[in-house]
């Protein structure tokens, strides 16, 4: 399973969308009382630390945790747009974001993905480095 790209005419209605969910991107964030505060910690068996962050930006990642992702652009960066599905079919939950910013220091790579409403999350995809 790849990354399927949106069409221009799929992608355009959502560039203009405003995030469901505001911050300043450099810091952790302070998550606010009327959200609930989901997190996942998996250590990765591959060693390669460059290749993980491509993996993640690339959305295989999402892919391997189940989820379909049709997006803008085949790399996540800043404005790119995607709708993910998650479960069966017609059934699926439809999930519309948009990268807010993206992280590739030496030590800490990935990026900030923000759904789009109706959804009100905000995923931090964020990796660093152990080492």
């Amino acid at each position: 399973m790849t990354v399927q790209l949106l069409t221009h005419d799929d992608a355009a209605p959502l560039q203009p969308v405003p995030l469901s969910y505001a911050r300043e991107w450099t810091a952790a964030p302070e998550v606010p009382s009327e959200y609930r505060h989901f997190q996942v910690e998996r250590r990765l068996k591959r060693r390669d630390f460059d290749g993980a962050a491509r993996d993640l930006k690339g959305w295989l990642m999402h892919e391997k945790a189940g989820l379909r992702v049709h997006a803008s652009d085949a790399t996540a960066q800043a404005g790119t747009v995607a709708v993910m599905r998650l479960g069966p079919g017609p059934l699926s939950l439809r999930i519309p974001c948009r990268v807010a910013q993206v992280f590739d220091e030496p030590r800490r790579k990935g990026f900030a993905c923000v759904t789009l409403p109706p959804m009100t999350r905000c995923l931090d995809e964020l990796r660093e480095d152990p080492q």
